[in-house]
């Protein structure tokens, strides 16, 4: 199945926007809208009303940067690998790892009304995977599903086997790296990450001889 992780205020550090607001008072508005699917993500529209006051440009400008960034579903990183790890991978084989194309794209969201409106813009910056033995591997795209005679970035190439393990498995972790950009037509901005989301992996991890030792005459 695909599943989806929702963000978070958590990652706003300081908080979002700057800037001064006008008129007497203060006080907090309502909230109402919908969305719409474009294809590249879910824009969201959030239409904000004053109940007999203000509130300042800077403190909407915020409340609308983090609800578009809460409103960003993250898809669940789902790794595949060539060889299979969960199946069997072999000692000093190059092992690649990859995540879909399609899960490889920006997700956008757009709340407020006009004239303070805020864009928030999520992209993937990174693979990272821990393959369990102490190696670390980072690479800049989503990698590439395995061909003949191809070479990749992102791949892994284990020197032990993983039978002296618990459960005779490496347990690894393939992370997805987000990072989000988000803008405002007051002219204040913000980036946010990177934001991990992690899927486990247990990996088995033979030696090549002894496979050839257990195959079949």
């Amino acid at each position: 199945g695909t599943g989806a992780t929702r963000g978070s205020d958590r990652y706003l550090a300081g908080g979002p926007g700057s800037g001064a607001g006008s008129g007497p008072g203060s006080g907090a508005g309502s909230a109402a809208g919908g969305g719409e699917d474009t294809g590249t993500g879910t824009r969201t529209t959030v239409t904000l009303t004053q109940e007999k006051s203000w509130v300042s440009t800077a403190k909407v400008v915020g409340s609308l940067a983090r609800s578009a960034i809460d409103l960003i579903l993250f898809p669940r990183t789902q790794a595949r690998f060539s060889p299979p790890v969960r199946a069997r991978t072999l000692v000093g084989l190059d092992t690649w790892y990859w995540v879909p194309a399609t899960a490889w794209r920006p997700i956008v969201k757009v709340v407020g009304f006009p004239p303070v409106v805020v864009t928030a813009v999520a992209r993937p910056t990174a693979l990272q995977f821990l393959p369990g033995d102490g190696g670390f591997a980072t690479c800049p795209g989503p990698g590439l599903p395995w061909f003949p005679g191809g070479r990749s970035p992102c791949s892994h190439v284990y020197q032990r086997a993983s039978s002296g393990r618990v459960g005779g498995r490496y347990s690894a972790t393939v992370v997805t790296l987000w990072t989000v950009h988000w803008t405002s037509t007051t002219g204040a901005s913000g980036v946010i990450g990177p934001i991990p989301i992690p899927q486990r992996v247990s990996a088995n991890v033979a030696e090549a001889e002894a496979v050839l030792r257990a195959a079949p005459a």
